[in-house]
C-alpha cells in the first residue's frame, strides 16, 4: 500500500498556507523533511514517532540517508535534528519502519527489504551512539519477508512481529501468505504462526501486541489488485494457536484493517480499517472510507465510527492511540476540509480524536502547505497530552514534516 501512496504523493505540489485547528488545539511544525532522493536526513517517513524522557522525538525516514535506503533520526526538545544512522541495503536493511526502546535506551526494528538476502528485510537493534545491529535477515523462504509492523518485546527481551509476505502458503500473486515471528536476544528466528490465506487470511502489515499472559493480537488485510479484502483481527497464543476473533464482511463492519491494534483496560480491542463503513463513500475501487472499531475479548465487533470521507477525513491507515481518559486519537490518510487534488478521494487527512463519549473530533485538517498533507503513520502521545506526527508530503521541501499538536 506504501509504494502506491509514495507514487500518489510525488505528483503533488500544492503552495496552500497553513491552518490551526478549529476546535482549540495549536498546531506547529516542528522539523520540514528535505526534499532530495539522497539527502542525508531522509524523507518519506511512515513509521510512528517514539519519545523518550527527555521529550526527544526518534523516527525513521524510508528514503534518504547518505545512501538512499532510509534513517533513523533524533529531533531534540530544542529543535535540532539528526540522522543518527542511514541504512546501505546490504546487510544491514533498507527502508527502515517503526521503532520501540528497550529499558536501557537502545532501539529495536525492522526494514521492509535489504539485508543478507538482499530483499527478505531484517530485524535490527540500534545503539544510542549509533551503532546497528542486524539481528536476524529474513530469507524470503518460509520464514517471511517484508516486516513491515512495529516490534513488541516481552521481559526477556525476545522482539515479536510479522511479515506480511513469505511463509508456507500462497496468497496473491504466488507470494506467500506472511508470518508471525519471534526474534530472541541472541538473533534465533522462530515463525510462530504462517498464514495460509484460508479463514486465518493473511498479509499482516500491522505487527501485533501483545497481553500479560503472552498472547498476540493483530490484523490480516490480504491484498488483490483491487485493493485489501475484508481481513481479520486475529489471537495468537503463546502455544501457537491462532484463531480469528472477528472477520469482517467488508460492509458497515469495515474492510481492509491495514494497522494495529490497542488494547483497553478492560481487554477490548481498537483498531482502524482503511476501507468499509458508509458504503456512500466510493474511491472507485472500494466502497466505505474506513472506520474505527472496538472488538471485545468474546469477538463481538462495532464500528465506533464511520468515516465519511469528507470534512471528517477519510481511510485511516494508521494504528489509534489512547490517552488515559479512554479517548482515542489517529489520523486519515485522506479527508478533511481542504481539497488535496481534483480526483478522489481528495482532502490531505486529518488528526482526529474519538473520545470515550460523543462524537468524533477533527483536531486538525492538513492543507498540503508548509502543515504538510497525508500522514500515514500514528500518533506519539506524551505526558501532557500533546499529539506527535509526521506526513508524507507538503511542508517547505514538499516531503513531509514533523508536527505537534497541543491540547
Amino acid at each position: 500500500m506504501r509504494r502506491k501512496k509514495l507514487l500518489t504523493t510525488l505528483l503533488l505540489a500544492l503552495t496552500l498556507a497553513a491552518v490551526e485547528s478549529t476546535h482549540a488545539q495549536t498546531f506547529s511544525t516542528l522539523y520540514n523533511f528535505c526534499s532530495q532522493h539522497k539527502c542525508v536526513d531522509g524523507h518519506y517517513s511512515a513509521g510512528n514517532l517514539v519519545l523518550d524522557k527527555n521529550g526527544n522525538l526518534y523516527g525513521t525516514t524510508e528514503l534518504g540517508g547518505s545512501s538512499g535506503y532510509g534513517t533513523v533520526f533524533e529531533l531534540t526538545a530544542a529543535g535540532s535534528y539528526k540522522a543518527i544512522y542511514s541504512f546501505s541495503g546490504e546487510p544491514d536493511g533498507a527502508y527502515p519502519t517503526t521503532l520501540m526502546f528497550d529499558a536501557n535506551g537502545n532501539f529495536f526494528g525492522t526494514t521492509l527489504s535489504g539485508g543478507v538476502y538482499q530483499y527478505g528485510g531484517t530485524v535490527f537493534e540500534l545503539t544510542s551512539a549509533g551503532i546497528e545491529k542486524v539481528l536476524y535477515s529474513f530469507t524470503g523462504g518460509a520464514d517471511g519477508f517484508y516486516p513491515e509492523g512495529p516490534l513488541v518485546s516481552d521481559a526477556q527481551g525476545n522482539l515479536y512481529g510479522t511479515t506480511y509476505a513469505g511463509g508456507p502458503y500462497y496468497c496473491f500473486e504466488g507470494y506467500g501468505c506472511g508470518t508471525v515471528f519471534e526474534v530472541s536476544p541472541d538473533g534465533t528466528e522462530t515463525t510462530l504462526y504462517a498464514f495460509t490465506g484460508g479463514a486465518d487470511d493473511g498479509e499482516s502489515y500491522s505487527g501485533v501486541i501483545r497481553d500479560a499472559s503472552g498472547n498476540l493480537y493483530g490484523t490480516t488485510a490480504q491484498a488483490e489488485d483491487v485493493g485489501p479484502q475484508p481481513g481479520t483481527v486475529f489471537k495468537l497464543t503463546a502455544a501457537g494457536v491462532e484463531t480469528p476473533l472477528y472477520s469482517f464482511t467488508g460492509g458497515k463492519d469495515g474492510s481492509g484493517p491495514l494497522a494495529g491494534l490497542v488494547m483497553d483496560a478492560k481487554g477490548n480491542l481498537w483498531g482502524t480499517t482503511y476501507y468499509g463503513g458508509k458504503q456512500s463513500c466510493y474511491d472507485g475501487v472500494e466502497f466505505g472510507c474506513g472506520v474505527v472499531f472496538k472488538v471485545t475479548k468474546r469477538g463481538k465487533e462495532t464500528a465506533r465510527y464511520k468515516f465519511g470521507g469528507g470534512n471528517d477525513g477519510g481511510y485511516p491507515a494508521s494504528a489509534l492511540v489512547e490517552d488515559g481518559h479512554g479517548n482515542l486519537y489517529g489520523t486519515t490518510y485522506y479527508g478533511g476540509s481542504l481539497p488535496c487534488n481534483s480526483g478522489v478521494p481528495s482532502g490531505c487527512g486529518v488528526v482526529f480524536k474519538i473520545p470515550k463519549k460523543g462524537k468524533q473530533v477533527v483536531l486538525h485538517s492538513f492543507t498540503g502547505g508548509s502543515d504538510g498533507a497525508y500522514p500515514d503513520a500514528g500518533l506519539t502521545l506524551d505526558a501532557q497530552r500533546n499529539l506527535y506526527g509526521t506526513t508524507l508530503s507538503g511542508g517547505a521541501n514538499g516531503s513531509g514534516v514533523v508536527f505537534k499538536i497541543t491540547p
